[in-house]
């Protein structure tokens, strides 16, 4: 089975927002497949199979999926280690939060990809200039931080970016700076997902706050930094 990549969007599911999870077909006792969908980084990918590794929440026990099919992808869509994308799949062992062997059905990428955070000056953003979005929400997955967005419009532009003027603060600012281009027919869910592990280099790096616009105005959300290292062990 050659697995295709969507990538016009993150558009994974629209109904709820959560980033640990989402799900459809969700009717065992009726035969069909249960389908989860996660953020999770790309460890291996070959043609013979590939694994991915992801945490439930905060610094919780990593959690590693393989596959025996062909997910690379082509092109501009190539699957890469070190990828931070969302992956749709059934667990052989029906558990969510279990190591083991998948059916993988679609990844896309996250906007990031799980690059480094970017810092950068007011300037460079209008002063973080950004359009509401409808609803957000911001979590941390080991050295990771994540977003979900559900707007009704395809994004222009789709980021998180640091404050230089206060990169070296104990909990730096950083701006989700989403900019509206295509208006849709409905509700999507758009995700975001970044390394932290440059700013960890600082020594009294703490964290984060994270500050974004929706329907009912400015929020400002604090991540705090992992507690066990890049790569919490479960």
């Amino acid at each position: 089975m050659n697995l295709k990549n969507i990538f016009l969007t993150t558009a994974v599911c629209a109904a709820t927002l959560s980033l640990a999870s989402c799900n459809s077909n969700d009717d065992p006792e009726g035969g069909n497949p249960v389908i989860y969908s996660n953020i999770v980084t790309v460890e291996s990918v070959e043609s013979t199979g590939a694994s991915f590794s992801f945490q439930k929440m905060d610094d919780s026990p990593l959690i590693t999926l393989t596959t025996t099919q062909s997910v690379s992808g082509d092109g501009v869509n190539l699957l890469k280690k070190g990828m931070r994308i969302v992956l749709s799949y059934t667990p052989a062992s029906g558990e969510q939060y279990k190591s083991g062997p998948i059916t993988a059905y679609q990844w896309v990428k996250t906007y990031g990809e799980g690059a480094q955070l970017p810092v950068e000056q007011a300037s460079s953003t209008s002063g973080w200039y950004t359009n509401a979005v409808q609803q957000a929400m911001i979590q941390r997955t080991g050295p990771y931080l994540n977003a979900g967005i559900v707007s009704n419009d395809e994004p222009n532009e789709c980021r998180i970016v640091v404050d230089e003027a206060t990169v070296n603060d104990e909990y730096p600012k950083a701006y989700l700076i989403y900019k509206s281009r295509t208006p849709l027919p409905t509700n999507y869910l758009f995700y975001v997902s970044y390394s932290m592990t440059g700013l960890m280099e600082h020594d009294n790096f703490k964290g984060l706050d994270v500050i974004y616009e929706d329907s009912f105005g400015k929020h400002t959300t604090r991540v705090d930094r992992p507690n066990t290292g890049l790569r919490p062990q479960g």
